[in-house]
């Protein structure tokens, strides 16, 4: 089973557009976080560098985020990718 079973992943959260998403290692090989993923779409074309602590993706999901908060909350606070 991947980490994204029962969740709504990354590239959702993230409307992330095919073409990235078909390339990321998160979509690609779903077992693990994308924050524990090597050379990410985020890390390759944004430039993020693994500045996960401020994307909604690892806050709604890391263990961060309070428990009863609705993850439906969470996709509506995640930034778009432009």
């Amino acid at each position: 089973m991947g980490f994204w079973d029962g969740k709504t992943p990354c590239w959702v959260l993230r409307n992330c557009p095919e073409m990235m998403r078909d390339t990321c290692p998160s979509y690609l090989e779903q077992s693990e976080p994308c924050w524990e993923m090597p050379d990410t779409a985020c890390d390759r074309i944004l430039g993020t560098e693994k500045t996960c602590d401020v994307c909604c993706v690892y806050q709604a999901y890391s263990g961060l985020a309070d428990p009863a908060e609705d993850h439906e909350e969470a996709s509506r606070n995640c930034l778009l990718i432009p």
